[in-house]
């Protein structure tokens, strides 16, 4: 620390000789793209919920609207647990609330996050 000031830069470790940082984003940033993302997945849910009534109010059968039910559940869990992976995946580290907010998912060295990286993420 030099002046009381504290620096948050990270010198990129490349094989030829370069100046080039990564400056980590502020928690303030990373919250409203976290913020932006969760909207998207709420408009996610309520469109299948929909999809979900529309689809059983033809049906009388008990275990038909079960099973719609059961679907139902299974695509909530899909959404919520791939949708950073997938859109992180798709489009090059970024989400949609990533993408406003100018972020990006990299990798220590600087380059792009490979589909190991997102997945463990």
């Amino acid at each position: 620390m030099k002046n009381g000031s504290i620096d948050t830069a990270l010198r990129l470790q490349l094989p030829w000789p370069s100046d080039l940082q990564i400056i980590p984003a502020g928690p303030f940033l990373r919250f409203f793209a976290l913020l932006i993302d969760h909207v998207v997945m709420f408009f996610a849910f309520i469109v299948l919920s929909l999809v979900a009534v529309f689809a059983s109010i033809p049906l009388d059968v008990e275990t038909a609207k079960g099973f719609i039910v059961f679907l139902y559940l299974v695509a909530i869990f899909i959404i919520y647990n791939g949708y950073f992976f997938l859109s992180e995946w798709l489009m090059k580290g970024q989400t949609p609330g990533k993408m406003v907010c100018g972020l990006r998912v990299l990798q220590l060295d600087g380059s792009e996050a490979d589909i190991w990286a997102l997945l463990i993420r």
